[in-house]
């Protein structure tokens, strides 16, 4: 996770919109880092984002979704995959459903 926040921020020109970061042992300090970029609007173009297998906990995915909640950040996010194998209980989706119905308006899937 550290490479891809490092290439992000020091190339604003870079205009992801698949990001797949499914299986690659990622907790709830990868979740913080890619909250710090959504802040920083570097995932601005993102439409899809494959989050599944992962070690990502409750806390995790609401820090996720405070970044998402405190600004337009991913207005073209369609699709959001958590589901299988993260330990989100219905804390964490509840968080993650409340920021995607304020400021997600295209997604239309959330596994």
């Amino acid at each position: 996770m550290s490479h891809l926040a490092h290439a992000l921020l020091a190339d604003p020109h870079i205009q992801l919109e698949d990001l797949s970061l499914s299986d690659i042992g990622m907790g709830n300090l990868g979740m913080a880092a890619l909250a710090k970029l959504v802040r920083q609007d570097r995932l601005r173009f993102l439409k899809k984002l494959w989050l599944s297998d992962n070690r990502i906990t409750d806390d995790g995915v609401c820090a996720l979704a405070e970044a998402i909640g405190v600004g337009p950040w991913l207005k073209h996010l369609e699709s959001l995959h958590l589901a299988p194998l993260c330990y989100i209980t219905n804390v964490g989706m509840g968080c993650m459903l409340s920021a995607l119905i304020d400021r997600c308006p295209l997604v239309k899937s959330l596994h």
